[in-house]
């Protein structure tokens, strides 16, 4: 089990199972959202994911982007059941 809470401990959050990717992302936004090169994201299969407390205030914040120009691959969304299939090594 994983638990978790925003910064000013709000907002609360458990995991149940398995985690399937981590990634990093280093977009401007994450630089600057998380004070380093890069924002580390872990992500599992939502079915496991419930709220503790606080989910009302939860918001969505859409930032501008700009165009990334590097060879890494990059998708408009969640990347693509192909793209997991790749790093699938269970």
């Amino acid at each position: 089990m994983i638990r978790g809470s925003c910064l000013c401990g709000q907002i609360r959050y458990e995991l149940e199972g398995g985690v399937e990717f981590i990634d990093h992302c280093h977009c401007s936004m994450c630089r600057k959202a998380h004070g380093s090169a890069f924002g580390a994201f872990l992500h599992a299969r939502a079915g496991g994911f419930r709220w503790t407390s606080g989910e009302e205030l939860v918001t969505r914040y859409d930032s501008p982007w700009f165009e990334i120009v590097d060879a890494l691959p990059q998708f408009e969304r969640f990347p693509p059941q192909e793209f997991w299939a790749m790093h699938d090594d269970r």
